[in-house]
């Protein structure tokens, strides 16, 4: 259903979607000043939150929208474009477990399917992961011992290159 909303004298207009609905590839790609953006923003009482590079060490900017209660944080960079979607698989750095729908994503036995042979592995500490890299998305499932823990969806753009 439409919905109007007055913010000062300009209206704005969302359409109002259920939470399982979300799925976080959706927003990847997207200007931070786009509609659907702006949507998640109002209806759940996000904020942006800016990072700069305090210490001179020649990291880009980067913007956050940190969606806790929904599981997942999305990240954009210096030129507000979402390049990435943390997804939060458990209860997790104060996020609930994702609770929405990301068809072609599921996980069997720490791997997805779906999605073929994974293009990458390897081990961090205690966390193991699998990466499958897409024309259009790279997928990044983290796993420890408790199993499958994030997911982090990624533009190609954003893949660590040796």
């Amino acid at each position: 259903p439409r919905q109007h909303r007055l913010i000062g004298h300009v209206p704005l207009y969302f359409f109002v979607r259920p939470l399982a609905v979300i799925d976080p590839r959706s927003y990847l790609g997207l200007r931070l000043k786009d509609d659907l953006v702006l949507e998640l923003l109002e209806m759940n009482d996000l904020e942006i939150q800016y990072a700069i590079d305090l210490l001179h060490e020649n990291i880009p900017d980067a913007y956050w929208i940190k969606a806790a209660e929904l599981g997942f944080t999305l990240k954009a960079d210096e030129f507000q474009v979402i390049v990435c979607a943390f997804v939060y698989l458990r209860p997790n750095e104060g996020h609930q477990s994702f609770d929405g729908i990301m068809p072609g994503i599921d996980i069997v036995n720490g791997s997805i399917p779906a999605l073929g042979q994974p293009s990458k592995t390897g081990k961090y500490q205690d966390t193991s992961w699998v990466r499958y890299d897409k024309t259009d998305i790279s997928i990044n499932l983290s796993i420890d011992s408790v199993g499958p823990k994030m997911i982090c969806l990624m533009l190609p753009s954003q893949v660590p290159r040796p």
